[in-house]
């Protein structure tokens, strides 16, 4: 199932969208490097990975906010639980799926269904339930005294972030959002990818399906339901020797990499002051943590 593409937001950062238009504007398609060997999810590391929060990340950041923030909530006379974080995508399986199918295991099992994952218990609720007061003091959304006090900062929540990001900004993870969306969406479009594409579908017609793209193959399927077809299995394992057989996923993935690269080199001063930010709040969320 294709991502949906960025819109006209991406526009609005030139170098964005410098090489997307049609003409003399359009850049040439990037150079890529050695062809890399994808086995397993967690091979599927794309450049821009590098300036998003990692899940030992996030749950640093949310605990630390909750912890300030229960501090301020106190103050405002409330008694603020801690909320439990919300189960997270693990690292390694971020990028899952990112190019279809490629594991042959998988497959075989479930054909173009994403295995069920082995999920960890479900955190517990907190004990008491919270209150439209409290979560306006949390938010900031009320205006009246004594809550509003605190609803100039952000409330509590938009307080305990600022202390942690100390001066620095999170506005860039829209931008880095937006880069990633618009390389796949590159990708796709590179002749590299598209004659790729029409080798696989040439494949795929030898063994007696007609497919342009590999995602019409994985959307002709239903998403869930209590037993794999047969057919999706036959399509899924001829669809894969396909794969296989044109270098497909390798070569997607390199393509979207050097993409994804060169965004980086043209947008390297937002880029870095926004890993910049990441950085510093990592920081002084483990140190509000050491002294819980």
């Amino acid at each position: 199932m294709r991502r949906l593409a960025v819109g006209a937001a991406a526009l609005v950062f030139g170098m964005v969208s410098a090489g997307c238009g049609g003409g003399a504007d359009k850049q040439a398609e990037p150079a890529l490097g050695p062809m890399p060997v994808l086995r397993a999810e967690k091979d599927i590391k794309l450049p821009l990975d590098a300036y998003r929060e990692t899940l030992a990340q996030r749950g640093n950041t949310w605990l630390a906010v909750q912890t300030l923030g229960r501090d301020c909530m106190r103050g405002l006379g409330f008694d603020w639980q801690i909320l439990p974080l919300a189960q997270q995508q693990d690292d390694d399986t971020a990028n899952s799926r990112r190019y279809g199918i490629f594991i042959e295991a998988e497959v075989r099992q479930w054909g173009y269904r994403i295995p069920p994952p082995i999920k960890p218990p479900e955190p517990k609720p907190p004990s008491n339930p919270v209150t439209p007061a409290q979560m306006e003091a949390w938010s900031g959304k009320a205006q009246n005294a004594p809550i509003g006090q605190a609803a100039a900062g952000g409330g509590c929540s938009g307080q305990a972030i600022a202390k942690l990001a100390k001066g620095t900004s999170g506005a860039g993870r829209d931008l880095v959002e937006q880069l990633v969306h618009q390389a796949s969406d590159l990708a796709e479009e590179d002749s590299r990818v598209v004659k790729a594409f029409a080798a696989w579908s040439s494949c795929m017609k030898g063994r007696g399906f007609s497919y342009k793209s590999p995602w019409d193959a994985n959307d002709a399927f239903p998403s869930a339901g209590d037993a794999v077809p047969q057919q999706e299995l036959v399509t899924a394992a001829a669809d894969l020797e396909c794969r296989q057989s044109v270098n497909l996923v390798n070569l997607w993935f390199a393509v979207e990499s050097a993409y994804e690269q060169r965004f980086i080199e043209q947008n390297a001063q937002a880029l870095q002051a926004y890993k910049n930010h990441l950085e510093t709040v990592q920081h002084e969320a483990l140190t509000v943590l050491a002294g819980r």
